[in-house]
């Protein structure tokens, strides 16, 4: 009986250091989930819609999958700060590097409700990460 009791006292103890220790792991989503694409676009602000940010995007080379198209609109939702910054501040010139996720086929419109685009397929594809070259 008393073993269950030190065994119960350690469950409670250590029960808290465990879960406050997986809070510090940092996992980038790109080391996270594989990018179903990868390719470098140079972007520019080009207004807003009611429940999104608009960018163009120009794409520049596609490294890993495939993708129709070489324009497409992309849209980041206002909670999104960092992917919002990079985006914004981006300058005529940069190029960055997009990793994206497969998202969803047959999509409705030509925009989206995540941070991402869709292309002429109706494909939407999820921004993952996004790093300047």
């Amino acid at each position: 009986m008393k073993s269950v009791y030190i065994f119960i006292i350690a469950l409670v103890f250590l029960s808290p250091v465990y879960l406050f220790s997986q809070d510090t792991i940092k996992i980038k989503p790109v080391e996270r989930v594989p990018a179903d694409l990868e390719i470098y676009a140079k972007v520019k602000m080009t207004g807003a819609i009611g429940y999104a940010y608009c960018f163009s995007g120009e794409v520049v080379k596609i490294i890993n999958g495939k993708m129709p198209d070489n324009k497409i609109l992309i849209t980041i939702l206002p909670g999104d700060t960092a992917y919002l910054n990079i985006l914004s501040h981006a300058g005529e010139n940069d190029v960055l590097k997009l990793f994206l996720m497969f998202n969803k086929a047959k999509e409705e419109y030509s925009t989206t409700f995540i941070n991402g685009f869709v292309d002429s397929e109706k494909n939407s594809w999820r921004i993952i990460d996004i790093q300047k070259k």
